[in-house]
């Protein structure tokens, strides 16, 4: 299709030119240590600051803006090893709180967002977890507060905690499964298109992968194996990776990075997909987000044949390119993957934890900036206006050339609507009041990104 045309014309000027990443990273931290961490806007000023977990620290940075971050600010000590942190406003009080799960101490920690990056003592939401990983927030009964799904790693379970007052307060772990071993990552999505979220596991043994259908009320009716032979699957994520509305599975192993295609949008999977596989390398820290700004999903990842980021990018139909790498300066080792639009331009930049090669105690915290939107301001569009801008009701945008679609951007690069006609007056109520990109295409593939200020 003409459109996918566009895509991959826009491509291979971008790599004929360059990388689509910056291969220069931006300093965060030189000294960060060995930590987890998570994205999201602690202070609410719209723009993504950063939250990392270490066994001594937790903290986070302010995104001070134009890519630059502040020193780190002490929320907790002692916290204790921990895979998995997550920003959340399990309060519903506007404010993102933080969900950490301690590994070392088997227990889960709840810190309250008082409002400009503060933050109330930890509270124990649950204790005597066997080593705790996997934490995911969601409504699991449909009662409006986010319930929490809760895996196990160095034991059996798979649990979820009822939320039960909207304030943070949970009732105690129930059972999803009681013989899931090695639980150690979750994710929650409508997998079968019932219009209940369903919960996505990995574990051991010989029931790698598996999803647990919620009948709407979080009781867990039945679990659907989707492997049950083969290596353990790490990071797991449920995604649309082929552009038809039905949740996918994306992950990686010994084997290499794959994904799982859901087959009817019921629920039933297909055999895995290799999208990169070499018995001679190993894999890890996967990523899954939108690279190049075309509304399909790419993957990001390690791998031991390189000590750079390697990514592929997804024609839509979950076929991927082949690799691309982004290598770190001499002497480094890149690490974990975390997307999110640090300089606000509108595409997802990257966020890499780096090791100096022989120091396996030292981390560099940087990130790479994604150029995909640098690249698309060449091809102007004649005559173009926006009007009114700061806008409140009704947008007008107008061209000399026809126009074929509008595309808005939230700050963080989540695309959050398309508009294919009436471009001289589009209803923005849909917007909320703060800063938005919109990138403009022409008929002729002409494409620019513009600032719009919603009132």
């Amino acid at each position: 299709m003409k459109t996918h045309f566009l895509i991959v014309l826009l491509f291979i000027i971008q790599t004929a030119t360059g990388q689509i990443f910056n291969p220069t990273p931006h300093l965060i931290d030189d000294d960060a240590g060995l930590i987890f961490l998570t994205i999201g806007d602690l202070n609410n000023d719209g723009k993504q600051d950063i939250i990392t977990v270490s066994s001594q620290l937790l903290v986070w940075y302010e995104n001070l803006g134009q890519g630059n971050f502040s020193e780190p600010i002490e929320i907790d000590i002692q916290p204790g090893q921990s895979f998995n942190i997550n920003a959340v406003d399990l309060n519903q009080d506007g404010h993102l709180d933080i969900l950490v799960s301690s590994f070392e101490n088997d227990q889960l920690y709840f810190y309250r967002n008082l409002g400009g990056g503060s933050f109330a003592p930890r509270v124990v939401l649950a204790e005597n977890l066997d080593r705790v990983s996997g934490v995911e927030a969601a409504d699991l009964n449909g009662n409006g507060f986010l319930d929490l799904v809760v895996g196990i790693t160095n034991s059996v379970g798979l649990y979820w905690m009822e939320q039960l007052d909207g304030e943070g307060n949970f009732g105690p772990p129930s059972p999803i499964s009681t013989t899931l071993s090695q639980a150690r990552n979750q994710k929650v999505g409508d997998i079968n298109g019932d219009g209940f979220l369903d919960v996505l596991s990995n574990s051991g043994g010989s029931t790698l992968l598996s999803w647990f259908e919620n009948d709407g009320q979080g009781d867990f009716i039945s679990q659907h194996i989707i492997e049950n032979s083969g290596f353990y699957r790490n990071i797991i994520f449920l995604e649309d990776l082929n552009s038809n509305g039905s949740l996918d599975v994306a992950t990686y192993g010994i084997d290499g990075v794959l994904w799982y295609e859901n087959l009817d949008g019921l629920g039933n999977f297909s055999s895995k997909h290799y999208i990169n596989s070499n018995p001679d390398f190993t894999y890890s820290q996967l990523a899954v987000f939108d690279i190049d700004n075309n509304e399909t999903l790419d993957v990001v990842y390690l791998s031991s044949s390189n000590n750079g980021v390697n990514y592929q990018l997804n024609d839509g139909s979950g076929n991927f390119s082949t690799p691309f790498l982004v290598n770190p300066p001499d002497g480094i080792t890149s690490g974990g993957n975390y997307p999110v639009d640090i300089d606000g331009d509108g595409d997802m930049d990257l966020i890499n934890i780096a090791a100096i090669n022989g120091d396996p105690n030292t981390r560099i915290l940087w990130w790479y900036e994604n150029q995909t939107i640098l690249n698309v301001q060449d091809s102007a569009i004649k005559g173009l206006t926006i009007t009114p801008n700061p806008v409140d009701g009704l947008l007008s945008i107008k061209s000399k050339t026809p126009l074929k679609s509008v595309l808005f951007y939230e700050s963080q690069g989540k695309t959050l609507k398309k508009i294919t006609t009436a471009f001289e007056s589009i209803d923005v109520s849909f917007l909320s009041t703060g800063v938005y990109f919109v990138l403009i295409e022409g008929q002729e593939g002409e494409r620019v990104v513009k600032t719009v200020i919603k009132k």
